[in-house]
């Protein structure tokens, strides 16, 4: 029996109120070129197509073989050495290689445990609409916060390249505490009922060094392509939504010499996923109206990138390479070189990709990994049975392509030059780059990692300590990322990238002389064993205590590893450091030349110069390369010459040797979450909770210093910001032989007051505290003001980055409107400009008279310590008690007014084309019923948006649906990243209001069954355990950090969930329907006759509140549980 489901989930809880915000676009690249990672969350499927898929997994179409072309290999699996792993690795491991040439490594892990929660006392999961003998297919697509797909190297917002910086919720900070999203895609609790997701990676050795070069890019675009349905599975976007039915979700990416594909599911489901999984590279149809769609695809993908700074030099640095070069390739693709000339049909595009998937796409360049519950035996028999199908080449395993032959790619007289660049952010960045002989063979000496160790050091004696002395740079990165643009069979590239500041880049030379003079001692002095074999120390520890990381990142990291080490070392090859050798050492080393360094400078000041005349074939970069000044080359050989300033770090005091275990609370008196702490100090809270799961020698102590000052003005909140750079500024030298030794620490900003974390080994853990509070309570006393100035002009040219960025200039506006004390990035804008020293000083001060502490402590710490350790942390920063009463303001939220409004974001960056339009439609103040309606609605929308905006409509390259709590106001969000020069602002709203339309239909016909198969899905998502101790202390803390203090969150969700099917039948009378909505928008063009918002503060004015949703006693308001 069928029933309107739909209007149970729209009616009951939902007004909905939206805008839409439109403003120019910010796209990232990573080294990989990723296919859209979507959210692992069920689909909406018609009942007519749910029928179709039934009978298609019933009777499926039977594959053609191909004689001749490609050949399956009988014979007898071949064993092979098992991988060496951790002492604390409770899993169990296999290495065999298929008949047909697949090398494949088994995970099981005996930890994993299932149950199924009954969400009908009477029926069972054999009940559900998509039994355990059906299967589907289907893509995945992310709903990160805001989106955003980070698609180059690690870019900081404006922050210049400040590597050790915990990624803050700026400015969205409000909202990132976990929950905005309103996905939990990883369990975050119920260890006992609940269980790890399956996943599979299947690596193929071809990437984009082999793109034939009148098509660049063929090898992403396959990526794309392979995933758009198989003969035996036909259905284009059927694998994605099995996965999503059942928690899983899928992703892929392209590199220089390999394509990695990989999913997660549900155990319960991974067989019937991997017999899918496996069809797509024995027989993927590629048609031709799926090419149509994935090359438009792949197109946004790279309009996207087109204003990322990392992707411009990255692309820059490739051109580099000598003519003939595949790392010359311009391995995106985009609609211009995916269209082959006197083909306007595809029809030679469609058999080229055939020939390639047909010639590179064979078993015998594969490795494969799969990570479950099963048992090996089980493991093995599906991996034989379901993978054996895809063919070899041949009877003899394929030789891997190799580049070898081509010779160095950078001997070139246009690489040992200095390359002038204008970014599209305002930056000051020098990166020295030094290409040398692939260093692959010397995995088990990682001479790189060893010299990188050393120049990046931050403490007494190192490169980065003398620059920023001089006030020349606020930070540096050195070495090798091992991607395939870093480091591949033909080279592997040594790099130097440094954040300067005005001063330093005045003095530019100089900065490069100091670098010269360093890795000149470091020549002089030749490896020293003493600092390899600390090396080594610290990695075997990290690697013996290292905590499991998600099975899906698990095994795509792993599928990788098989093409570059040997069995035994598939898990310690990337990590741990084997040999000392000090000649390969110094081979590296000595390579570090004046004579063949690259030099590029990025630098907004060159704009203005207009020097930059040369401009990069794709990304359109302006530069000005030139041989390097023989006077620069005098001038370093003389620095080099000089006394030097530098010296070899000290042995490292904060390296622990004390790794026992405290016992841990028995099970009458464990519990599963933090317990408040009795103690009588006033403005003082503390929650605590042993550690009895992970049982690993290692505790985090995060701390909350909650100022009512923070809120007080833009400029205050500057201000905080600024005091957390500056405070981490000052403590570097002196901490960073901490971090070295495996400890973390991290400060910044919240929206409340300052956040300070420290964590890992427990033994040296209170070293480490007792340096942050000492530089804390003397901080005003060892503020400068040369590096004070340099810090808030990167914290201006940091706010004027972000503008660049226009999914958080969206959600910047969003909380503007909403959130009754947010300040927005150009009221900051506006406020950093006049600060000064003296402002700051008087801000520290008036901090650590005004704040109230609240902590949580958790792992390898006794209950006293943790007490002893926070009180300590309080009284030492409030001497004297707490001076200022200034109450703390509730947080109030505005309820958005009805009638059709917009608001319009202009560009800040006007030649680009990249926009994004999100519609957010406001619920009103939340409970968990509330929340456990609204999170299956989205969950449900998530994948038919997907599908409908993004594959079949094209408008852009992310799409996605997103749950969002305010401060305990409700509301969701439609998200769509679009080109400007493809489609109007209008259209897109047009097109997402059109979606919710046919989503109100399609949901109809929902039965309860259907219903009850998503539901089941969501709660065994929830149920999914933690894997670290990090990820259990990180859903605490937000808890903490939002003030709702409901750490058992996700078990009062799952209880709420079957609740929603039992209530169904009741009030279903109302829809999302075009005259039951209110809408306000953002919009960047069109003339029509609507409401525009030109003032968000008199809106927000204006605007009735909501009353206060939460209280700071300590105590969950009494309408978030019920």
């Amino acid at each position: 029996m069928q029933r309107n489901y739909y209007s149970l989930l729209i009616q009951r809880f939902i007004r909905p109120i939206k805008f839409s915000c439109m403003s120019a676009s910010s796209g990232k690249k990573k080294v990989k070129n990723p296919r859209i990672s979507k959210v692992s969350l069920p689909t909406v499927l018609s009942v007519q197509k749910k029928r179709k898929f039934a009978d298609f997994v019933q009777n499926p179409i039977i594959m053609d073989k191909a004689e001749g072309e490609k050949k399956l290999c009988l014979g007898k699996v071949i064993y092979l050495a098992n991988p060496v792993k951790s002492q604390n690795d409770k899993k169990e491991y296999r290495t065999l290689q298929l008949p047909n040439g697949m090398r494949v490594l088994l995970i099981s892990d005996p930890n994993i445990s299932e149950t199924e929660p009954d969400l009908d006392s009477s029926k069972g999961v054999d009940n559900m609409a998509y039994s355990s003998a059906e299967e589907e297919e289907s893509e995945t697509e992310g709903s990160d916060e805001e989106g955003e797909n980070d698609d180059c190297d690690e870019e900081e917002d404006g922050s210049e390249g400040e590597t050790d910086e915990e990624s803050e919720p700026e400015p969205d900070s409000t909202e990132s505490n976990g929950r905005d999203s309103g996905l939990t895609r990883k369990s975050k609790q119920l260890n006992k009922d609940g269980e790890r997701m399956a996943a599979a990676a299947l690596c193929v050795n071809i990437g984009s060094f082999s793109d034939p070069p009148d098509l660049p890019g063929l090898a992403h675009f396959l990526e794309h392509m392979v995933f758009m349905g198989s003969k035996k599975y036909p259905i284009e976007n059927a694998f994605d939504e099995f996965l999503k039915t059942y928690g899983g979700s899928s992703n892929a990416s392209t590199d220089y010499e390999t394509t990695t594909f990989e999913f997660e599911i549900h155990q319960r489901y991974f067989h019937q996923a991997l017999a899918i999984f496996a069809e797509f590279f024995a027989s993927p149809l590629l048609l031709p109206c799926s090419m149509k769609r994935e090359k438009e695809a792949i197109d946004s993908e790279f309009q996207m990138a087109l204003p990322s700074d990392s992707c411009r030099k990255q692309q820059l640095f490739a051109s580099l390479a000598k003519d003939g070069h595949p790392m010359t390739n311009f391995t995106w693709g985009n609609s211009s070189t995916l269209n082959l000339a006197g083909d306007p049909e595809g029809v030679e595009l469609n058999r080229r990709l055939r020939l390639f998937w047909q010639e590179h796409y064979t078993a015998d360049r594969m490795t494969l990994v799969l990570q479950s519950k099963h048992d090996l035996n089980q493991l093995e028999e599906w991996a034989t049975s379901v993978f054996q199908g895809i063919p070899s080449a041949s009877d003899q395993p394929a030789t891997p392509p190799s580049f070898k032959e081509l010779g160095f790619p950078f001997d070139t007289p246009r690489f040992k030059q200095v390359i002038k660049i204008v970014p599209v952010k305002d930056v000051h960045q020098l990166c020295l780059s030094w290409a040398l002989p692939s260093q692959l063979e010397h995995y088990r000496v990682k001479p790189l990692g060893y010299i990188s160790w050393l120049i990046g050091h931050e403490g007494r004696g190192s490169l980065l300590a003398y620059l920023r002395q001089k006030v020349w740079a606020l930070d540096l990165a050195s070495g090798n990322d091992e991607s395939g643009s870093d480091h591949n069979s033909t080279y592997a590239l040594f790099s130097i990238n440094i954040s300067l500041t005005e001063r330093g880049m005045a003095e530019i030379e100089q900065v490069i002389g100091a670098v010269f003079q360093y890795i000149n001692m470091l020549k002089t002095r030749g490896p020293e064993e003493r600092i390899w074999r600390e090396i080594q120390t610290i990695e075997d520890l990290s690697f013996r205590y290292a905590e499991d990381s998600p099975p899906v990142e698990n095994v795509e990291s792993l599928s990788e590893h098989m093409h570059k080490y040997s069995p035994v070392d598939y898990i310690t090859g990337d990590t741990l450091i084997f040999d000392y050798y000090p000649d390969v050492i110094s081979k590296c080393i000595n390579a570090l030349q004046m004579d063949n360094v690259n030099i590029m400078i990025l630098s907004k000041d060159f704009e203005s110069l207009n020097i930059c005349n040369q401009v990069e074939q794709w990304f359109q970069t302006r530069y000005e390369a030139k041989d390097i000044p023989d006077e620069w080359k005098q001038k370093w050989c003389k620095i080099v010459e000089e006394e030097s300033p530098f010296a070899i770090p000290d042995p490292n005091p904060f390296l622990a040797s004390d790794f026992s275990l405290l016992e841990p609370p028995s099970a009458t008196t464990a519990s599963s979450v933090p317990a408040k702490v009795d103690c009588s100090e006033s403005g003082f809270s503390l929650w605590y909770r042993p550690d009895s799961k992970f049982r690993i020698p290692k505790a985090v102590l995060n701390f909350y210093l909650v100022t009512p000052i923070a809120v007080d003005s833009a400029q205050n909140a500057v201000l905080l910001e600024l005091l957390a750079k500056m405070l981490k500024h000052q403590l570097m030298e002196k901490v960073y032989d901490a971090l070295v030794a495996q400890l973390e620490l991290a400060i910044h900003h919240y929206d409340r007051g300052l956040v300070i974390k420290v964590s890992g080994f427990n033994h040296k853990l209170h070293l480490l505290i007792s340096a942050v509070v000492e530089q804390f309570v003397k901080f005003e006393q060892n503020v400068v003001v040369e590096v004070f100035d340099a810090l808030r002009r990167q914290q201006e040219k940091a706010y004027r980055n972000f503008c660049i960025k226009p999914t958080k200039l969206v959600t910047d506006a969003r909380l503007a409107l909403l959130h009754t004390t947010h300040w927005s990035i150009l009221d900051k804008l506006e406020a950093v400009k006049s600060l000064t020293l003296n402002d700051l000083k008087l801000f520290s001060t008036r901090l650590k008279d005004s704040f109230d502490l609240k902590c949580l402590v958790q792992g390898n710490y006794s209950k006293e310590q943790a007490l002893e350790v926070a009180l300590d942390f309080k009284r030492k920063l409030q001497e004297k008690g707490r001076l200022d009463d200034h109450a703390l303001p509730p947080i109030r939220i505005c309820q958005v007014p009805l009638g059709d409004k917009y608001c319009r974001i202009a560009s800040f960056h006007p030649s680009d084309s990249n926009s994004v339009a999100v519609n957010y439609y406001q619920v009103g103040p939340t409970n968990m019923r509330q929340t456990a309606v609204m999170e299956i609605l989205v969950n449900l929308m998530e994948e038919p948006v997907f599908d409908i905006l993004r594959t079949r409509e094209q408008l852009g390259y992310n799409v996605y649906a997103t749950l969002r709590n305010t401060f305990g106001v409700l509301g969701f969000s439609i998200t769509v990243d679009f080109q400007a020069d493809k489609f109007s602002a209008s259209h897109v709203d047009e097109r997402i209001e059109a979606f919710l339309n046919q989503f109100n239909l399609n949901l109809k016909a929902m039965t309860e069954d259907d219903l009850k198969t998503r539901v089941q899905s969501l709660i065994k998502l929830k149920q999914v355990p933690d894997v670290s101790l990090d990820e259990e202390v990180s859903r605490n803390w937000n808890e903490i950090l939002s003030e709702e203090y409901l750490f058992d969150r996700l078990q009062q969700e799952i209880e709420q969930l079957p609740l929603v099917i039992g209530n169904s039948k009741h009030n279903e009378d109302h829809s999302l329907e075009e005259d039951h909505k209110t809408k306000l928008r953002f919009l960047a063009d069109d003339g029509k006759e609507v409401y525009f918002i030109h003032d968000l503060s008199e809106l927000r004015r204006t605007s009735l509140i909501f009353p206060p949703l939460k209280t700071f006693n300590g105590l969950p308001p009494t309408a978030n549980i019920q």
